[in-house]
């Protein structure tokens, strides 16, 4: 009997750590600021020379957080990454509020 419980105990345990929601947490993602929202959607991204942000809302911050973007996607493709162009494959959005 002792042996039974001890079972159902280790089976309840197991079943309890594998119930964790789909795909990263907001504080996973390691975004700094931690966005309000992230949806995932089907696609692609191609980190070519075509590569641009663009940047939606008109608070100076937003533009220091788009060159920190770009300046962190640079070292590893070697692109200089153009911010605050129209159209940008990388769309960056500030709600204030």
């Amino acid at each position: 009997m002792k042996k039974f419980i001890w079972t159902i105990n280790l089976a309840l345990l197991f079943l309890a750590s594998s119930c964790t929601p789909n795909g990263p947490s907001m504080e996973e993602t390691g975004l700094i600021p931690i966005p309000q929202t992230i949806s995932i959607v089907s696609g692609s991204l191609a980190l070519d020379a075509n590569l641009s942000i663009q940047l939606i809302g008109t608070d100076p911050r937003l533009k220091t957080v788009g060159d920190h973007l770009a300046n962190r996607i640079r070292p590893a493709t070697g692109f200089e990454i153009p911010v605050g162009v129209p159209d940008g494959a990388i769309v960056l959005e500030l709600i204030l509020g």
